[in-house]
């Protein structure tokens, strides 16, 4: 105990129940702590879940307005068809309509034109001029950009056949199935053949080509189709083999089949050039191809060409016979190369083709085509161009004639072959050969 004028210290003495009160203030402070973090997290964490539960939610309305309007498109669509499919519907009523119509105007003209005859000749009757009433037998419609003539005459020959037709008829009644080109061959015939089934029908394949050699072509070459039945193959056989007889003009005799077939094998061993110069006289038998192929070779000869014949393999039929004058063993016969004459220097030991006059004259310049084309299929009314000065005389344009046919054509001193539009060819002139022919800076051919 402190006397006197001395200051007096405060001394403070710390027992254990204040240090445990501190302890427990400092882990209570702890435990708040760590309740409130706990209680940020939980909060973070539902924050969380609710913002992905919005974008899922978002997400889910995206898929159902983007399901709704594929929806509305689909229906869109659909309704668009029906539309669609009712106009054709429309317009296939339409067309059965004005087709019916025509029928009973085809009918009533043709009844018309009957009893003017009757009235104008008293002689026309029910037998010389059969008649038919129109049906209610749907006919169709040939369509010369889609269809097969073959195939649309077999159908309507089938369907005259099963509603028992009078062939008479028939010529009236596909009259009222053709358009466009075909309509326009049957306006083009007379009477006579317009009422005649048969000539009517031969008319039409031949304006479409459908010729006889295109029948023998079609038969020889004809493969068996992927998934065709073998009885179909023979059935579409049969129609070619009787096409071509039929388009040949001939008969279902032994005498009449047997020319068919020498006549083929005599045009299949000739040359192309012969083969068109015999199908452009259009020979009826054998014996006539023989009689024109003879006329050829005697022309052939009188110009100095070989023979029209195909030089065959082996035996006596392939020997083209001795060159140069020599026999078999080598040596010179009775006909010397001093008894050759050239056509053009007219000097004797050499041919046109082994002049060396012409080929100097014609050296620089590539002439078109060959002279053995020129002289089956076309002639020029312009000289021979002239090689020293050709620039200032040469003409590219000039008359030609085609078959007999006047046109105009262009010359290319550059060209290696002759090239006609096929409109100037027959279709009897074809020889069943193909080239294939580059164009100049052309990527591919043609054939």
């Amino acid at each position: 105990m402190a006397t006197g004028g001395s200051p007096t210290r405060s001394i403070t003495f710390e027992t254990p129940g204040s240090e445990e009160q501190t302890e427990r203030d400092a882990r209570v402070r702890a435990r708040s702590l760590v309740k409130r973090k706990e209680l940020e997290r939980k909060e973070d964490i539902e924050r969380q879940t609710r913002k992905e539960e919005l974008d899922r939610q978002e997400r889910q309305a995206e898929r159902d307005r983007q399901e709704r309007k594929e929806e509305r498109d689909r229906q869109d669509k659909k309704d668009e068809l029906d539309r669609q499919e009712r106009e054709r519907q429309a317009e296939r009523d339409r067309q059965e309509k004005e087709r019916d119509r025509q029928d009973k105007q085809a009918e009533r003209d043709h009844q018309l034109e009957l009893a003017r005859l009757q009235a104008e000749k008293g002689t026309l009757t029910q037998a010389s001029a059969p008649t038919f009433v129109a049906d209610r037998t749907r006919l169709p419609t040939f369509d010369d950009d889609k269809d097969e003539l073959d195939d649309f005459l077999r159908r309507f020959e089938r369907i005259a056949s099963d509603q028992k037709w009078e062939e008479a008829t028939w010529a009236s009644r596909l009259s009222t199935c053709l358009k466009g080109r075909a309509l326009q061959l049957y306006n083009a015939l007379d009477d006579d053949e317009a009422r005649d089934y048969q000539a009517l029908k031969k008319a039409l394949l031949q304006r479409f080509n459908l010729t006889a050699e295109a029948y023998r072509r079609r038969l020889r070459n004809s493969k068996r189709l992927s998934g065709e039945l073998s009885h179909q193959f023979v059935a579409r056989l049969n129609l070619y083999l009787r096409r071509w007889v039929e388009m040949a003009e001939k008969n279902w005799t032994v005498d009449d089949l047997a020319d068919l077939i020498v006549m083929e094998q005599l045009m299949s061993s000739l040359r192309p050039e012969v083969v068109t110069f015999v199908q452009e006289h259009q020979p009826k038998t054998a014996q006539e191809a023989a009689d024109w192929i003879r006329v050829h070779e005697d022309a052939q000869a009188i110009s100095g060409k070989s023979s029209g014949s195909r030089p065959g393999k082996s035996g006596n039929s392939g020997s083209s016979g001795p060159k140069d004058g020599k026999d078999d063993q080598g040596h010179k016969g009775s006909s010397s190369r001093t008894d050759i004459q050239c056509f053009y220097c007219n000097k004797r030991g050499h041919v046109k083709k082994d002049c060396h006059k012409r080929q100097a004259d014609q050296k620089g310049v590539h002439f078109v085509g060959s002279e053995e084309l020129r002289d089956v299929t076309s002639s020029c009314t312009i000289p021979q161009l002239c090689v020293p000065c050709s620039r200032k005389h040469f003409q590219p344009h000039c008359n030609v004639y085609v078959n007999g046919v006047k046109g105009e054509g262009l010359r290319d001193t550059g060209a290696d072959m002759i090239v006609v539009r096929a409109s100037l060819v027959p279709a009897m002139a074809y020889t069943g050969d193909s080239i294939r022919v580059r164009m100049a800076e052309a990527s591919h051919a043609y054939d």
